[in-house]
């Protein structure tokens, strides 16, 4: 990933899994709750969908312990590589198998696995913006094919954030933004939201359908590595937002969210932010 800071004339280069790795210092207590939340039972076998560079399948490894089994699956080669290497590192390989595939045709037979979990994967909308269907049904259909009766589907989502604070309108600006709203825009269909997860759960079938968020607070002072992950955070909301900005708002990105300016907010020894993932879960009848 490569683009330019608003109104910046240095350029901030990260790669995707750079992205996910650095980001994920601050954002990942957050998904660790929703994962705990889901009660996984020891010795169970379930399917992670979107593993990405396996962040959190070493969370869902250790949950299933030594009789368990975790698939992590991604459609990325290269994903599933950096996903390998983690868990060998971890030394908790020998509880996940790597599956290369498409979450709207899972390579795996029916009834397979006792629960089902993505994390930030599940996002309808156009397949030309990196979307897996524009249908959240289809997507939710599937993987419930793959549940056994009574198995759990979980949904957890990056659902709100607050990360400048004592800019609250400056804040709102950012936010509304394409690159922080897509895929949905104002002619988008409100069922397509995240937030209507439950909404998508209980068309399908599922029972004992509900939803609950987790926060991961953010609070100074920042270490070098919270710092980082800071700045990966606003670049990964906001920096690709220049054409949406006035010239004003630009500068004050930069004094505010670049992590080499001395009015970086990751700098205040009182910092104090916070980001909220939101769980959705069923089970299957």
């Amino acid at each position: 990933m490569s683009d330019e800071s608003p109104g910046s004339n240095n350029r901030v280069e990260y790669s995707y899994s750079e992205m996910l790795y650095l980001t994920d210092h601050l954002r990942g207590p957050a998904i660790r709750e929703c994962i705990d939340s889901m009660d996984i039972r020891e010795g169970s076998r379930g399917l992670e969908v979107g593993c990405g560079i396996g962040l959190h399948t070493a969370v869902l490894a250790d949950a299933v312990g030594e009789n368990g089994e975790v698939v992590a699956l991604d459609i990325s080669p290269e994903m599933l590589n950096e996903t390998n290497e983690r868990m060998v590192g971890s030394g908790l390989h020998k509880r996940v198998r790597l599956a290369l595939g498409d979450l709207l045709s899972l390579p795996f037979a029916s009834d397979s696995f006792d629960w089902v979990v993505a994390v930030d994967t599940i996002w309808p909308g156009p397949v030309s913006s990196g979307c897996p269907s524009e249908s959240p049904y289809l997507m939710i259909r599937e993987l419930k094919r793959v549940i056994r009766s009574s198995g759990l589907l979980a949904l957890a989502y990056w659902t709100l954030h607050r990360l400048l604070p004592g800019y609250p309108n400056f804040e709102a600006r950012l936010n509304t933004s394409n690159t922080v709203n897509s895929p949905m825009n104002d002619s988008s269909n409100p069922e397509v939201h995240c937030m209507r997860a439950a909404q998508w759960l209980k068309a399908e079938g599922l029972e004992n359908v509900s939803g609950e968020s987790f926060v991961s607070d953010v609070r100074g002072p920042l270490d070098r590595d919270g710092r980082e992950s800071l700045a990966a955070i606003f670049h990964m909301l906001w920096g690709s937002s220049a054409n949406e900005l006035s010239r004003e708002d630009k500068e004050k990105y930069q004094d505010l969210c670049l992590k080499n300016s001395r009015q970086f907010v990751g700098n205040e020894p009182e910092y104090y932010g916070l980001i909220i993932y939101s769980m959705f879960n069923g089970t299957k009848a």
